[in-house]
């Protein structure tokens, strides 16, 4: 069954353990079946392990702590049931669902193990065992940039403040429109790894002299399909994030104490 947490609407409480079957009467939880939440009494949390890891980085990363008091507020004062029916879900997801789980060929992954993802340890370390490098894109023959292109009168410092501030779209199309801009140093791409699939936090404890950037950022995002289980941490972290958006939400309506 994974993790239970007890939980107290005056106090919070973890246990942690592998429980034999999901009846709480057989693990000592006998307070949890039929107690009134409004009543101040002990009442049942159950989620996955997996999942509460991922919980776990998407609070740190948002709301700088583990905030498992908004996460339990967010339980008690957001219609739940309505918000795991509204929320987008996958498409190999909702065609699964019915009385019985329907299974789809191709649609392994949501199974997959969404915190040790196989395959990815070796493939982070073997883009440590590279360099990044300076120049990403060769630089054309007439490659000078016209003089009546603003980008050109700018020093490169400034025009890479500038590229930082934007996502990989704008970035091509600013490419396109200047060659100004035609490098891009690899270090942007890391970045970009960052913001665009946040659910690789792997990323941040790699060595950021030894990776070649721009090679690792198409490696992870499009020419892997072995890492395709990579979509079920992805899945999940969406959820989560929107989970905690609302107990963002909730907290900036005063509803959720600091």
């Amino acid at each position: 069954m994974g993790l239970i947490a007890y939980l107290m609407i005056t106090s919070f409480y973890v246990v942690s353990s592998a429980l034999k079957d999901q009846n709480p009467e057989q693990n000592s939880l006998t307070e949890t079946s039929k107690t009134d939440e409004d009543a101040g009494g002990w009442c049942g949390l159950p989620f996955h392990p997996t999942c509460f890891e991922i919980f776990k980085k998407v609070s740190l990363l948002r709301l700088r702590s583990i905030d498992v008091q908004g996460f339990w507020s967010w339980r008690l004062l957001d219609d739940v049931n309505r918000f795991f029916e509204e929320l987008p879900r996958e498409l190999a997801l909702t065609n699964g669902q019915g009385g019985m789980w329907h299974h789809e060929p191709g649609c392994e992954y949501l199974a997959a193990n969404s915190v040790k993802v196989p395959g990815l340890p070796a493939l982070l370390k073997a883009a440590e065992t590279g360099s990044a490098s300076k120049c990403i894109f060769p630089v054309p023959k007439d490659g000078k940039a016209s003089d009546r292109d603003p980008f050109a009168n700018f020093l490169a410092e400034i025009q890479f403040m500038i590229i930082d501030y934007l996502p990989a779209k704008d970035i091509a199309s600013l490419r396109l429109c200047t060659r100004a801009v035609r490098q891009l140093p690899s270090i942007l791409f890391r970045r970009l790894l960052l913001e665009e699939m946040p659910w690789m936090w792997e990323v941040k404890d790699m060595d950021v002299a030894k990776v070649d950037w721009h090679s690792f950022y198409f490696t992870v995002k499009f020419c892997r399909p072995d890492l395709k289980v990579l979509r079920n941490r992805k899945r999940v972290w969406k959820d989560v994030d929107e989970i905690v958006r609302r107990i963002e939400q909730l907290r900036s309506r005063g509803k959720i104490g600091s």
